[in-house]
């Protein structure tokens, strides 16, 4: 069953990544809060798919820049994102404003941080990246927590300036920013994903949607072909709900990860490409149907032949 901080996180990366500026400053917090950064190796690791995701779009964005390994598409558990490069780390440093010689100068830039979306941006880094927040059924907790000590304290006054007071602790060798108190809480995670796009939930009339032997039922969340069940991960089904919400119409892949994933097109990724291949192995090769399309330069069209 998946967290409640996990969903929270989920829904924080269907906020837009915004400006270049901001796409900065977001990655800024998600590397400060990372596992590992220094001027060898930068990495991340984390068990949110979502974030997973994102993080490379991130770094497109803000610094221009991919990472050397990226998790498989379907990789479960642990996912872990590689920068090692000594020119990238190097070009990453440069625009943090870090001395890549020493893990010491590593600090919050607050340079970086002068517009308010900015700030927004890095505080939902740093949240995906090292943070928590428990049920408020049971009792609400939200945390930072980080390996630098430094950058606590100053993440810590960018959120006193922002009217937010955290309190602070050490844990295990990590520095640690909590709250304990639900409405400065909720007032954080509303502030961190003002830009939040959430698609309406299906009606629980909501009809069946077709193409051909394919029947997707949106309300108990199955899919069929030819009588028979189809199983699909989240984001198959998610990407396949899409295409049939609009068969027949050529749909390009930035509309794709847009309405889909959930936030705005980069740069280049193979991400729309690899899980309609998935889609296609399931559906069309698995029961020696045609339905997905490609449209040369264009997207990607759900019809039948």
């Amino acid at each position: 069953m998946i967290s409640f901080s996990a969903n929270v996180k989920r829904e924080l990366c269907r906020t837009a990544p915004g400006a270049k500026c901001c796409a900065l400053a977001e990655m800024l917090g998600a590397l400060l809060y990372a596992n590992h950064f220094s001027a060898s190796c930068i990495r991340i690791v984390t068990e949110n798919p979502e974030f997973a995701a994102r993080l490379p779009r991130l770094l497109q964005r803000g610094f221009g820049l991919r990472f050397d390994a990226l998790p498989e598409p379907e990789a479960q558990g642990k996912r872990v994102l590689v920068l090692e490069d000594p020119e990238k780390i190097s070009h990453v440093f440069t625009l943090c404003g870090f001395s890549a010689e020493s893990s010491l100068a590593l600090h919050v830039n607050l340079a970086l941080l002068e517009n308010d979306c900015c700030r927004r941006a890095f505080l939902r880094g740093a949240f995906l990246a090292g943070g928590s927040v428990t049920d408020p059924a049971k009792r609400y907790h939200l945390e930072f927590s980080t390996s630098h000590r430094r950058v606590c304290a100053e993440t810590g006054t960018l959120l006193l300036e922002m009217g937010l007071t955290p309190k602070q602790t050490e844990r295990k060798g990590s520095s640690i920013l909590y709250f304990k108190q639900s409405e400065t809480i909720e007032e954080l995670l509303a502030r961190i994903r003002a830009a939040l796009r959430k698609r309406p939930a299906a009606p629980a009339d909501a009809p069946l949607l077709t193409c051909g032997s394919l029947v997707m039922d949106v309300e108990r969340h199955t899919v069929e072909v030819d009588g028979r069940g189809v199983e699909l991960t989240r984001r198959e089904f998610d990407l396949l709900h899409y295409l049939l919400e609009n068969k027949g119409k050529v749909i390009s892949r930035e509309s794709l990860l847009d309405n889909v994933w959930g936030f705005d097109f980069v740069g280049e990724t193979n991400a729309v490409d690899v899980y309609i291949r998935f889609l296609r192995s399931k559906i069309d090769e698995q029961f020696g149907v045609k339905l997905i399309h490609t449209v040369r330069g264009v997207g990607y069209v759900i019809r039948e032949e």
